[in-house]
């Protein structure tokens, strides 16, 4: 059950964890590309600190810095078992991006100052490389790519980055800028990505009912217009990250924005079938 809102107190703030005294549940927050799902056993991990007052907390009194801007902890929801725990602090700025490394059993956690991991069972949180790349920009996607088991930091259609991990001595990764990207190349806001095993493709990005798809073996981008059923049904643009892969059934599941309805879609992907359509820069 959710906190409800009488709980959502200045008293009833654990500043610790960043969450709430009473349930033990996470403050909400933005969440951006900060949600990751490990295994063994399954769980959720909730990689950033809180910040911003929510729809019906109690507000800060006049004067005071925020009081729901707080650090915390990463948070562990076992699927399972349905509970909350907390790890160690966060090392990284909450407006990342992270993904789960099955080699190394790591989270990894790159943003525009840094490349962090963190990991689930030890709770270890450990930065690697700190430096200042501006071009890395915030809120973008970070995506495992198992072919070559790099890592694919999305900015813009023509600012995608290779993350190269040495898994020995993650503090000799690097993050290059691809070069020479042709195709369907989208301009990108916020948004989400997953990768499509069956088409060895980074897909997502949804805007205007137009599906994009990343190749980095070939190093280009293809766009699909989104055919409805039944016909004619308006698709519209993703709703911030809200877009997975589902590997089970083999499409991808979104939700939708505010403007084009709060509708949750399920998207089958395909290279052959689909019509082309040019980039949408609107």
């Amino acid at each position: 059950p959710s906190t409800p809102c009488s709980d959502m107190r200045l008293a009833n703030i654990d500043r610790d964890r960043a969450a709430w005294k009473t349930t033990g549940h996470p403050i909400a927050r933005h969440t951006y590309d900060m949600l990751v799902v490990v295994d063994r056993p399954p769980r959720l991990l909730l990689l950033n600190g809180a910040g911003g007052q929510g729809r019906c907390v109690e507000r800060t009194p006049p004067g005071l810095n925020d009081q729901y801007f707080i650090r915390g902890r990463v948070g562990h929801y076992d699927i399972a078992g349905r509970a909350w725990t907390f790890g160690a602090p966060p090392g990284w700025q909450g407006y990342g991006a992270a993904e789960w490394d099955p080699v190394s059993r790591r989270v990894v956690v790159v943003n525009a100052n840094s490349l962090s991991t963190y990991d689930p069972d030890t709770q270890d949180a450990v930065r690697h490389l700190q430096y200042t790349r501006g071009e890395l920009a915030y809120a973008k996607n970070l995506v495992y790519f198992p072919p070559n088991q790099k890592m694919y930091y999305i900015v813009d259609g023509d600012a995608v980055f290779e993350v190269t991990l040495d898994r020995e001595n993650f503090a000799r990764s690097t993050i290059t800028r691809v070069t020479d990207i042709t195709g369907d190349i989208p301009r990108l806001r916020e948004t989400g990505f997953a990768y499509d095993p069956i088409h060895k493709a980074i897909g997502g990005a949804v805007r205007d009912g137009v599906f994009y798809a990343y190749l980095p073996l070939t190093k280009t981008w293809l766009s699909r217009k989104i055919e409805t059923d039944p016909p004619g049904l308006r698709v519209g643009s993703l709703a911030f990250h809200a877009l997975d892969y589902d590997p089970v059934n083999g499409v991808f599941v979104f939700m939708t924005d505010y403007p084009s309805g709060w509708r949750t879609w399920v998207f089958r992907f395909s290279q052959a079938h689909g019509t082309d359509v040019g980039a949408s820069r609107a």
